[in-house]
């Protein structure tokens, strides 16, 4: 009888230490804010020295090899157009204010992508001829704008571009092709068509590669992935994932076609509307905003092509994730972001605020590793941020819609869009 007791209670202790250790993994996550945006100035001397800040980041951050990081805001700025900003050794700089002229960009939105010379290249949904350019910075001669859409070529690029390693730059638009003045009274996806997929090379040279049709999708609001020569992207009109396999030999350079197609009732998840991000072995990860269990989930696609749906999001840990997740196959980690912070799975309440969660590709477990707004670290979070000064839980940002970016010493970067000291976003690191 006492052998029975003790090990009864020795099995109990275990189980106990177990799920003590598994809590602190969950929750061992450090969150620090290092930037709260639209900061107002109160005096004649703050405004001459921080005369402007953006507003609502909407982009997932670039990291240089110094370490430097580097977004935009869709917002605020001297003409409130939207910024490109700096972030180094806790100062804060903005580089560029947006002013939505025809030799400039306006709204800006999309992951910047760096070169080896510190160039940065990104893209705003407006500016230019109204649908949206593609644009350069660097330190010499600011900013530039290497194309301007005009709707034939593609409407309202949506987030950014990738570049290869001989400088050609590939990206999509989430309207416009030529869609947008063949049959205006029959345009299927929106008034301005259904999009493309385009290239400018080392040279300046613009080519429409694709433009897509209601059959193949559509609205393809997220980056493209490459894997050789072999963009990846996904769309949310329709939700199939497609690739375009790139071939100079090939009439509109290379050729189109259909990678996945959502199964009509979404368990398999639908609207692709986070970029993917490429592992050692080749496979592609990333996250629908919906479906599955109606909350969202991961997905990979192997290097064969084949897709698989890894966790489907219950809503008691988080709901929606988007953006562009961080992948590490060497540690078999998946890391990246929701909109909907963890919740009863019941509670179909407005989401806000968000999570920062860890997903296991061995075991297949998720963990939250924390909750913004979760400032009490009690699971509970406040959802009315109005008022002056907001709750101290709006403090920590709400809505993280762009995924993070990592450091080389493993630290996670990200932006959410609103909340914050000022209610108008932050910039966060997250030390797993």
């Amino acid at each position: 009888m006492q052998v029975s007791s003790l090990l009864r209670c020795a099995a109990v202790a275990a189980l106990l230490a177990a799920l003590s250790a598994a809590f602190q993994v969950a929750h061992a996550a450090t969150y620090e804010i290092l930037h709260h945006f639209g900061g107002p100035c109160m005096t004649l001397e703050e405004c001459a020295r921080r005369p402007r800040d953006g507003r609502n980041p909407y982009d997932t951050p670039v990291i240089d090899a110094s370490g430097a990081i580097y977004g935009t805001t869709r917002t605020g700025g001297a003409h409130d157009r939207g910024t490109l900003w700096k972030w180094q050794s806790n100062v804060y700089t903005v580089l560029h204010d947006f002013t939505g002229s025809a030799n400039d960009g306006d709204r800006p939105i999309g992951a910047l992508v760096a070169d080896t010379h510190g160039n940065l290249y990104g893209t705003t949904e407006n500016g230019g001829r109204g649908f949206g350019v593609v644009y350069k910075w660097d330190t010499e001669h600011g900013l530039s704008l290497l194309h301007r859409f005009s709707g034939t070529d593609g409407a309202f690029p949506h987030d950014g571009v990738v570049r290869d390693a001989l400088g050609n730059l590939y990206g999509t638009t989430i309207q416009g092709g030529p869609a947008y003045v063949l049959r205006p009274e029959a345009r299927p996806c929106s008034v301005h068509g259904c999009g493309t997929i385009f290239r400018i090379d080392a040279s300046g040279a613009f080519t429409m590669l694709h433009a897509f049709t209601p059959a193949d999708g559509g609205y393809a609001p997220r980056r493209l992935a490459r894997r050789g020569n072999v963009l990846y992207g996904g769309t949310a009109n329709g939700s199939p994932l497609f690739k375009f396999a790139l071939d100079p030999t090939m009439p509109g350079g290379g050729t189109f076609s259909i990678v996945h197609r959502s199964l009509t009732d979404g368990r398999d998840g639908y609207v692709f509307a986070g970029g993917m991000a490429r592992g050692s072995s080749g496979s592609l990860y990333g996250v629908n905003a919906f479906g599955v269990r109606s909350y969202g989930g991961i997905y990979r696609i192997k290097p064969s092509d084949d897709y698989e749906p890894l966790h489907g999001f219950r809503n008691t840990d988080g709901a929606q994730p988007e953006g562009v997740v961080v992948v590490d196959e060497t540690s078999n980690k998946v890391y990246g972001t929701t909109v909907g912070r963890p919740r009863a799975e019941s509670d179909l309440g407005n989401m806000r605020f968000g999570s920062i969660w860890e997903f296991d590709l061995g075991t297949h477990r998720l963990n939250t590793l924390h909750v913004l707004g979760d400032i009490n670290r009690n699971g509970i979070a406040d959802d009315n941020c109005t008022g002056d000064p907001h709750p101290d839980e709006c403090n920590e940002g709400m809505n993280p819609y762009t995924g993070l970016t990592r450091d080389a010493a493993g630290n996670l970067y990200g932006v959410a869009l609103s909340g914050g000291k000022y209610g108008y976003g932050v910039l966060f690191r997250v030390r797993p």
